[in-house]
């Protein structure tokens, strides 16, 4: 088959990620020596930092700060850099082209119980990323909303669309079209599923359209939704399961004896 081996340079290091792909046949082996080069750096300050914002892991305060080439987005793809932060961040080992970077605040820890959740409290788009050890400065005065918004996501019969291989995200888009918020349903404890709840906070004002995407799922897209400031708004989403959708099944053979099925 065809496979794609990605090199990750050492935490720390202003290097890019090295990716190649090859195509195997029974037999045969292949050496291939990564050497990294040198990527770009996006920093800056984060100012109107506050303690009070929903933690990203316990006992820990700030935000997390990533950046997307700009024809991606959370829904869609890996971004190209990531850090966690509190009053100066630096993403480093870009790839040179034109970023979408965004300040969250969240809680991304199961253990804890919280949902797996960010809410942007500020973004920059179409920043540029240069190669090379190039530095862009990217400062950030950050809007910590007041607004949450929580509900269910369930399944045309009204039972929670949770499984440990079903886990329901929400994307909450602003009027741009940029992810303001993510949120995935949570599970009320390590083995109860039952709940099919979801939660965001730190949320501001204004017109939003969310996406909700499940395994075995029809996607549910531009749902529109208005949050007043200070509000605690509850929206419970319907999905329509897999008997609406198509499917691919086949078997797994190895030279020539069927295997299994999928």
């Amino acid at each position: 088959g065809t496979y794609r081996f990605v090199c990750y340079p050492p935490a720390g290091y202003d290097y890019l990620k090295q990716t190649v792909q090859y195509a195997f046949v029974a037999g045969t082996n292949i050496n291939h020596n990564f050497t990294f080069t040198l990527g770009g750096t996006i920093s800056g300050s984060i100012t109107n930092y506050s303690t009070s914002i929903s933690q990203l892991s316990p006992g820990t305060s700030g935000y997390m700060v990533f950046a997307f080439p700009n024809n991606l987005s959370i829904e869609s793809g890996e971004p190209a850099g990531m850090t966690w932060a509190a009053d100066v961040y630096a993403l480093r080992g870009l790839p040179a082209g034109v970023m979408d970077v965004y300040v969250s605040a969240g809680n991304f820890d199961y253990a804890t119980g919280e949902p797996n959740s960010l809410s942007v409290v500020a973004a920059q788009y179409n920043v540029t990323s240069s190669t090379a050890g190039v530095t862009s400065g990217v400062n950030f005065n950050v809007s910590i909303g007041s607004a949450s918004l929580s509900g269910t996501v369930k399944s045309q019969d009204g039972r929670p669309i949770f499984t440990p291989d079903s886990q329901p995200g929400i994307f909450i888009f602003n009027t741009a079209g940029k992810v303001a918020a993510f949120t995935r349903v949570w599970q009320k404890s390590a083995y109860d599923y039952s709940s099919g709840d979801f939660y965001l906070n730190n949320i501001s004002a204004g017109d939003y359209r969310a996406t909700v995407l499940a395994k075995n799922c029809l996607p549910l897209r531009d749902y529109a939704i208005t949050i007043q400031a200070g509000e605690y708004k509850t929206v419970d989403f319907t999905l329509l399961t897999s008997t609406e959708t198509g499917s691919v099944r086949g078997n797994i053979t190895y030279t020539g004896t069927k295997t299994g099925t999928y």
